[in-house]
């Protein structure tokens, strides 16, 4: 059931994205073969053969205890103590560079997964802004200002309306302070995006 809702889930999510914006979607999927990299390297972390020496050399080093406490009179009266001890930590040491390994594997497969995650992130914004500076490029070819813009009556209330609209907070303030007038090339290009009719 829940790889079925996985797998719709994603399908859907990039059907509406291609939707919404094919370009930012396409410039995303360029992250997706490190992604699919990453989830294979979390996958061998907790399947390869490092998880399964680990669990041999534990069993191994339970047996080595088993077997040395259930006949500790006759190991005490060899004095095979300190033998068996070594056996049983040579066995601990083996479950160790397993796990160590293990665990390079995982925590290199994460970093890769995040960084992958970061990365898309990283295009979509960079990619998102040069659309969005390329389509205000575009209003502006699409819609240039009038040369009389500014002084015909004609203008009038589009000069009202853009007066009103073409305002902005500078920043640093925090949503804070009074609304400030677009000037020059910035007031021009927020008259072009407006959608006149």
């Amino acid at each position: 059931g829940e790889g079925l809702q996985a797998t719709f889930g994603g399908l859907g999510g990039l059907v509406v994205a291609l939707y919404f914006s094919w370009q930012i979607t396409l410039m995303c999927l360029v992250t997706v073969p490190i992604m699919a990299f990453s989830f294979y390297m979390i996958l061998q972390s907790g399947a390869g053969n490092d998880g399964l020496l680990g669990k041999e050399a534990y069993e191994a080093a339970a047996n080595i205890a088993d077997e040395t406490l259930s006949s500790m009179p006759t190991i005490a009266s060899f004095g095979g103590e300190t033998k068996a001890a070594k056996r049983y930590e040579g066995h601990l040491g083996e479950a160790e560079d397993s796990a160590i390994r293990q665990s390079k594997k995982l925590g290199l497969g994460t970093g890769f997964l995040w960084g992958s995650f970061f990365g898309m992130m990283g295009i979509g914004f960079w990619w998102g802004g040069h659309l969005t500076i390329q389509s205000r490029e575009q209003a502006m070819i699409n819609n240039p200002i009038p040369a009389d813009f500014e002084t015909n009556d004609i203008y009038a209330v589009n000069r009202a309306i853009a007066d009103e609209y073409c305002k902005y907070r500078p920043p640093g303030s925090f949503g804070q302070g009074d609304l400030l007038s677009y000037t020059g090339d910035a007031y021009d290009a927020c008259v072009c995006s407006i959608p006149w009719s």
